[in-house]
């Protein structure tokens, strides 16, 4: 996992490693500081909204908190909160210019959101076969209330925390012991493991979104739809790859705009 402003030299004169303990954990410590805006948004919504509409990836990330009742959105801001206080200690020896890096992030993503889109469309147009449904655009639409907004933006940055990050490095570090354990060789182990993360992440991304993989959370999802599930795969895999290597801040800012941008664009049903 990579971010442009984490591969500084260590205090001691030695390069940190772009996988050592220190770089990574710095990476994510980034990352989240930078996410804390869209989290923040995403809270916001939930409280000033009368709809009891959740984000899947939120509900996942935060499911063993159900025995507490009504007390689980409490915990739950107690440990985003947590995890801020986490961050800001992580980055206090590199603190030099965070604000600038925090901004750089945020711009980087709005690039990558412009662009993914043409990507996508293109994607998809190669692989052919599979015809968008009924209503399906990327073109000007509605503008969305304030909390929905909210809600969009932070809803893609719980999907980062949890299909990228957690589902990403779960799947990248079990791929690869495995094949250790099998006598792969160091590269060949860690190729197989970036790519089980890289498509499996993607792919229970996309299915997550279904009705059929949905129903235990309780009501909600979609039908399943060719076209549809193909662009959120493919976005799944330009995500995971964009985390991998830029970071989970720039990933989730480029998901949150892009989100917001095919809200204006195409309904909230067709965002991702």
């Amino acid at each position: 996992m990579s971010e442009h402003d984490e591969d500084e030299p260590e205090e001691d004169g030695t390069e940190s490693g772009l996988d050592s303990p220190s770089s990574v954990s710095r990476t994510l410590a980034l990352g989240y500081l930078a996410c804390v805006p869209l989290l923040a948004a995403y809270e916001w919504s939930l409280a000033s909204s009368a709809e009891s509409t959740r984000s899947t990836a939120e509900m996942c990330l935060f499911r063993f908190l159900l025995p507490l009742g009504e007390e689980a959105h409490l915990a739950r801001r107690c440990i985003l909160a947590g995890l801020l206080l986490l961050s800001v200690q992580q980055l206090a020896r590199h603190s030099r210019g965070l604000g600038m890096r925090l901004l750089k992030v945020v711009g980087e993503g709005g690039i990558w959101a412009l662009l993914l889109a043409p990507t996508l469309i293109l994607c998809t147009h190669l692989l052919g076969g599979i015809d968008p449904p009924a209503g399906f655009s990327v073109g000007p639409g509605p503008a969305p209330g304030l909390p929905r907004a909210a809600f969009i933006l932070g809803a893609a940055a719980h999907e980062e925390l949890f299909f990228r990050v957690i589902l990403y490095s779960g799947l990248y570090l079990t791929a690869r012991m495995i094949m250790s354990h099998f006598g792969l060789g160091l590269t060949g182990a860690r190729l197989v493991g970036e790519a089980a993360g890289l498509v499996g992440s993607a792919g229970i991304f996309a299915a997550l979104h279904l009705a059929a993989f949905t129903a235990w959370l309780g009501p909600g999802g979609e039908v399943f739809e060719p076209f549809v599930f193909l662009w959120r795969l493919l976005a799944g895999i330009a995500l995971a790859g964009l985390l991998r290597w830029r970071g989970p801040g720039v990933a989730a800012w480029t998901h949150a705009l892009f989100n917001l941008g095919l809200l204006l664009g195409a309904g909230p049903e067709r965002v991702f």
